[in-house]
């Protein structure tokens, strides 16, 4: 009696599938059931388990970036290695920055970079915000001593 293994070994059924037809889904065995996936296959994307799926990865080897969880990854980080950087998020990365490395720079964030500068860099300058560095300035001290 019970589920029939189709032409599958019914030896088969010492692992925790319900019945063997789950067995078509590419598991080595099905207790890879239990890690939440739709079918097995996606565990060639490289999940420890696919409930890491549920983090709208598009495979989960995008998780080697450094992710906490793949839901990062809706920002603009290229891949969230970048989130080393000190970015609160990368969305931070819309901004002028290549990447969020130019927080060293001593931007609170990168948000700084909309006042024209080529790079943070130039706030070491003194410049309250880097839109005075449109007046020829050595350093932004001289001119805001002018005003």
């Amino acid at each position: 009696g019970g589920t029939a293994c189709l032409s599958v070994d019914c030896s088969l059924l010492k692992y925790s599938c319900t019945d063997c037809s789950l067995l078509k889904y590419g598991c080595t065995d099905c207790s890879l059931l239990k890690y939440g996936c739709t079918d097995c296959s996606l565990m060639k994307y490289g999940c420890t388990d696919c409930s890491l799926l549920k983090y709208g990865c598009t495979d989960c080897s995008l998780l080697k970036y450094g992710c906490t969880d793949c839901s990062l990854l809706k920002y603009v980080c290229t891949d969230c290695s970048l989130l080393k950087y000190g970015c609160t998020d990368c969305s931070l990365l819309k901004y002028v920055c290549t990447d969020c490395s130019l927080l060293k720079y001593g931007c609170t964030d990168c948000s700084l970079l909309k006042y024209g500068c080529t790079d943070c860099s130039l706030l070491k300058y003194g410049c309250t915000d880097c839109s005075l560095l449109k007046y020829a300035c050595i350093d932004c001290l001289h001119t805001q001593n002018f005003f």
